[in-house]
């Protein structure tokens, strides 16, 4: 599996729960709103996904450096 999926999950988790905690100490949340348990869970599985499907274009990159001139 290319990518690090672990990390993009960590990070995901992380910015959910502050993001979160953000929105709930500025008022724009409420705190008996579903999306307090919502918003770090679906941050975690787009940081999973993003984690596994980077380096983007890397290959592309390593292939133009290596070919000789």
């Amino acid at each position: 599996m290319k990518g690090r999926p672990v990390r993009g999950a960590v990070c995901g988790l992380l910015f959910g729960l502050f993001l979160t905690v953000f929105l709930l100490s500025v008022g724009v949340l409420p705190l008996d709103s579903i999306l307090v348990v919502v918003l770090p869970v679906l941050l975690l599985v787009v940081g999973v996904g993003l984690g596994a499907a980077a380096p983007f274009k890397r290959d592309r990159l390593q292939r133009a450096s290596a070919a000789p001139q």
